[in-house]
């Protein structure tokens, strides 16, 4: 008899994918914890030659139950991850780090335990941040990826007054180095020096106060001049265009490295086109849009990993000259009249849906202006719908049940089944880069404007 394997996925992009049977027999769980709680060894004499925790620590649960199929375990670490450990009684063992993909590396454990992933460095990048309607800038030093430490951080310091509260962040960041250790960053402007230090336990790192010129700013970071400009603001929010190098010189195949704290402008657009995630770099495949159909981007904003992929989804096919729509959160009132705009828009223009399919994607809430209220507009009006599979479990599954609060009946998941048929093909946008789905999604909407 089969014992087909079931995928779960947990906050904080932590994955488990065990046989059924498991699942019924154990109640299986992650989560991530401090690394100074009582029942987590110590990893002080762990390491040697700059070694460091490159991800979260990891606990799973039920603990030191045994399995006779391993479970695959999927959570998010730094670039740079080379090595898995577990815990093992009151000390650690490495385990086989089976593949590294999209900011997630994958293992399998036979018993439950405490799990994190490690390497020698940290890949960096720079995020520049504009003020609207000021003349104040700043910047950010954090791991590229999907670094749950970083990208977490920053998260508290954009609603921190002191911080970075108020300013909006730039959705290409600029390439500047490796970290080994606690390493040092001189940022300049002008006659203006600072020093940023960033380690493991000091990522990210925030600047002070930066000048910035209307849309734009401009900064060395270790002697690299980086320029990170800004479209004009609109209803006060600042949408970033991108951050460039001041030099777009190649170097050829021979040309040395050199010190990667102090490289030349064009050393390091090779060095760092190797590794970098897709979104950084210029995709030349990605078609132009001119002729293709309005589009919108219909998604549920938790303002997660998800949501920020398909936002840089949306700067790229703009980029490319597509008339694509996505709705910004912070938007405030404006949110649902954007919404209801861009919906007219889809309905007049004969425009497409893009519908990202998160497992609870169409589950209602207390907005009506929610994934829910879209999909019921692409019902009642015809619009059309391309869904977008962005996790293993399809079709969506929108929670329901007496216990929730607005929907007893389960009349989401009618509503899914009604709007996306087991017929109607989707784009499998599974374990993709950005670049790649908007590539993805360019092509079909062009097909679709045939």
């Amino acid at each position: 008899m089969s014992d087909p394997e079931e995928t779960i996925r947990f906050p904080n992009n932590i994955t488990l994918v065990a046989p059924k049977s498991v699942w019924n027999q154990h109640a299986l769980m992650a989560d991530i914890v401090d690394w100074n709680a009582s029942d987590v060894p110590s990893t002080e004499s762990l390491f040697t030659d700059g070694e460091e925790p490159l991800s979260p620590l990891v606990r799973l649960t039920p603990e030191h139950t045994s399995f006779t199929t391993p479970v695959t375990v999927m959570f998010p670490a730094c670039i740079g991850a080379t090595r898995v450990w577990r815990s093992s009684e009151s000390s650690w063992e490495l385990v086989e780090l089976e593949s590294f993909e999209n900011g997630c590396v994958t293992t399998s454990l036979s018993h439950f335990c405490h799990c994190f992933a490690s390497g020698n460095s940290r890949i960096l990048k720079a995020i520049g941040y504009i003020k609207p309607h000021s003349a104040v800038a700043k910047l950010a030093l954090a791991c590229v990826g999907r670094c749950h430490q970083c990208n977490h951080a920053l998260e508290q310091y954009q609603e921190d007054y002191y911080f970075l509260e108020g300013y909006q962040p730039c959705t290409r960041p600029a390439p500047v180095g490796t970290c080994e250790d606690t390493t040092s960053f001189r940022v300049t402007q002008g006659a203006h020096q600072q020093t940023l230090q960033v380690s493991s336990r000091m990522c990210p790192a925030i600047s002070d106060e930066l000048q910035a010129q209307g849309t734009q700013f401009k900064v060395q970071i270790e002697d690299i001049e980086h320029t990170f400009k800004c479209d004009a603001a609109t209803h006060g929010d600042v949408t970033i265009s991108g951050a460039s190098s001041s030099s777009q010189q190649r170097p050829s195949s021979s040309e040395p490295l050199g010190d990667v704290t102090q490289p030349s402008s064009a050393t390091m657009s090779s060095y760092f086109a190797s590794f970098l995630p897709s979104f950084l770099l210029v995709n030349e495949d990605i078609p132009d849009g001119s002729q293709a159909p309005i589009s919108m981007i219909s998604a549920r904003f938790d303002k997660g990993e998800m949501e920020m992929k398909f936002r840089r989804v949306h700067e790229l096919l703009k980029a490319h000259n597509f008339e694509n729509l996505m709705v910004d959160v912070g938007g405030g009132d404006d949110f649902g009249a954007k919404t209801l705009e861009y919906l007219g828009r889809l309905d007049a223009e004969h425009g497409v849906m893009l519908a990202v399919c998160t497992e609870n994607y169409g589950e209602m809430t207390s907005s009506p202006y929610s994934s829910n209220g879209e999909l019921t507009f692409a019902l009642n009006e015809n619009v059309r719908v391309l869904p977008l599979k962005v996790v293993p479990i399809y079709p969506p599954r929108p929670p329901s049940g007496p216990d929730h609060p607005f929907d007893k009946t389960g009349a989401a998941k009618a509503l899914v089944k009604m709007v996306l048929p087991p017929c109607r093909v989707f784009l499998d946008c599974c374990d993709k880069s950005a670049e790649q789905i908007a590539k993805l999604i360019a092509e079909e909407l062009l097909n679709m404007g045939k």
